[in-house]
């Protein structure tokens, strides 16, 4: 990276054609796949760009000049920046490749511009380390790199909710167990305590942990805020990484991998709701906690989600994969037309094995174009064996609980009664925690 007073200049060689290099700035879709998580592009003279990242930062700009697998050139103007920017790229054809010089200029030298220098420079660093990965082996490093926490469960408090558990009356997420030899146990926080900050970020939700987490890597050292009874404590420690999923080059590979998960699973939910009956599958502890009943539903939905997704993937449409599929307006539909609890497992065995058979059956083309693929079978992977596991321990909890209900009776709150206000839930991202 060069850098003089008015801007930054990147340079960057891509095993790629300059043409793949040209569409991943030109095509919306494509910068979702390294840069951004939305993006809406109008790649023509004074065609618009806008793109938004989970963290709620956004940038807009106009495309200014455009030369097929040669130049580009848009203006950008992010949010919070002191003014408006331009982006420059050049293309050059090497062998084995592609030769890129990215130059951001009008960047402002007074102090107001320290800040968003310096996240010029990490961002697009990042970025176009990403964007090198995503062309040459198809892997995108947002997910490769993402940071594990190590948190078993973080339950949103209240003010109130805080106060009631003796801690300080201040909203947070209070820690519902710790994994050893993880980034939650060595900062040494342990179950009762309740999280509040995370990086200098107050964090209130497990959206705003999951928008703070974005920008950060494993490896990276990150300083917690939590309280301990009525103690405020601080710790620092290294993040922890994901376990790697990797992902096979073959679909018919990938397809028989993503089966014998789902067989895995299918085993155990039956071990588990052996002799289980109607009443305990609909047991909720309270109004917020799904039944077994509604956790079925769920994975239905799903399902149905990561099928259209892959779908529209095929097609080159939006690579951001966004989960509508806790929202109790879908769970109630579902559980009405499959009332009973053999219903919900035949249905959802069904919808597992449509996306196996579309595993199989993706597209030569597809399959050789990395960047798509290589992302359509990390969610694959991710569904079905991380996302349906934690799912089996919320299964086996509520079974436990119904269980152990006074005198041995279930709670009467059928699944069709989810309260109508809790509709507007927000959708559900792959974080880790």
């Amino acid at each position: 990276m060069v850098e003089d007073k008015g801007s930054m200049k990147f340079k960057l060689r891509i095993a790629a054609s300059p043409s793949d290099v040209y569409h991943a700035f030109t095509s919306g879709a494509a910068f979702c796949e390294w840069l951004c998580d939305e993006a809406q592009v109008d790649a023509r003279q004074s065609g618009h760009l806008y793109l938004w990242w989970q963290d709620g930062y956004f940038a807009n700009g106009d495309y200014l000049e455009l030369i097929p697998n040669e130049k580009i050139v848009f203006s950008w103007h992010g949010a919070g920046e002191p003014g408006l920017t331009r982006v420059k790229l050049t293309f050059k054809c090497v062998e084995q490749g592609a030769y890129l010089t990215l130059t951001h200029q009008g960047i402002g030298s007074e102090s107001a511009w320290k800040k968003t220098r310096k996240q010029y420079k990490r961002s697009w660093s990042r970025a176009l380390e990403n964007l090198r990965s995503v062309l040459e082996t198809g892997q995108d490093l947002r997910f490769v790199n993402r940071p594990r926490l190590g948190f078993c469960e973080l339950q949103e408090l209240n003010p109130a909710q805080a106060a009631e558990a003796g801690l300080p009356p201040r909203a947070g997420l209070l820690v519902r167990g710790v994994e050893a030899d993880t980034f939650a146990a060595e900062a040494g926080l342990q179950t009762g305590d309740l999280l509040v900050k995370f990086a200098g970020l107050k964090v209130e939700s497990l959206t705003e942990l999951g928008s703070a987490l974005e920008s950060h890597r494993a490896g990276e050292k990150v300083k917690l805020g939590y309280y301990r009874g009525g103690e405020k404590l601080s710790a620092k420690a290294r993040l922890s990484r994901c376990p790697t999923l990797e992902v096979p080059l073959q679909a018919d590979v990938l397809a028989e991998t993503v089966s014998k998960q789902y067989d895995r699973f299918s085993v155990e939910l039956d071990g588990l709701l052996a002799g289980v009956s109607e009443e305990a599958a609909e047991y909720r502890s309270d109004a917020e906690e799904w039944s077994v009943k509604d956790v079925l539903a769920h994975l239905i939905a799903t399902e149905r989600e990561l099928q259209a997704w892959i779908a529209r993937r095929i097609v080159g449409q939006e690579a951001n994969f966004v989960l509508y599929a806790n929202q109790p307006v879908r769970i109630r539909a579902i559980i009405s037309n499959f009332p009973t609890l053999a219903g919900l497992k035949a249905e959802l065995k069904r919808n597992q094995a449509e996306t196996v058979a579309i595993a199989y059956d993706l597209p030569e083309e597809f399959v050789a174009r990395r960047q798509v693929y290589w992302r359509v079978g990390y969610i694959l992977l991710q569904t079905s064996a991380r996302h349906l596991a934690d799912h089996l321990v919320q299964i086996r909890e509520t079974l436990e609980k119904a269980r152990q209900a006074p005198g041995g009776e279930v709670g009467r709150a059928q699944a069709s009664e989810i309260p109508a206000e809790t509709a507007e839930q927000p959708t559900q991202r792959w974080y880790e925690f």
